[in-house]
């Protein structure tokens, strides 16, 4: 079995990412099990109104797009993107960046794919294809 390297800090800062946009946009969050391809939903009145993914990073948002912007697995993305039009719901990637959060619906355009990953823990399956998006294709949604 793989070693599981999120960790119990960075599933709470992405819960805290979620659940400030679920009252900004006045729904419900809900933290779907591990395995599923999606972390969370949100429900409105009770009804799934979209489909989540949340990142939290340690860099502005400003920084990351000098990078090439946002990066998201393609294993994750593709299966949001999926869930996305098998259910006509939003697949919504949500980020948390020093500089606030910021809120990108999937409209199918991205600004291109590379391979990366972490390479100081000397575990090959840790690099992946991602997708990248640039800071133009979010909103910013405040602090």
């Amino acid at each position: 079995m793989r070693p599981m390297y999120e960790t119990e800090d960075q599933r709470t800062e992405e819960a805290r990412i979620v659940n400030r946009v679920a009252e900004i946009w006045g729904v419900e969050a809900v933290k779907l099990k591990p395995a599923y391809a999606v972390d969370f939903i949100y429900l409105d009145n009770g009804n799934v109104s979209a489909l989540v993914e949340a990142k939290n990073r340690k860099y502005s948002m400003d920084k990351m797009d000098h990078w090439g912007g946002v990066m998201c697995s393609l294993h994750k993305w593709s299966n949001g993107i999926l869930y996305s039009q098998i259910s006509n719901l939003p697949f919504v990637f949500l980020v948390g960046a020093v500089d606030g959060i910021y809120a990108h619906v999937a409209d199918g355009n991205i600004d291109g794919v590379i391979y990366s990953g972490r390479r100081d823990r000397n575990d090959p399956q840790d690099m992946e294809p991602v997708i990248l998006l640039r800071k133009n294709r979010f909103e910013f949604l405040g602090v």
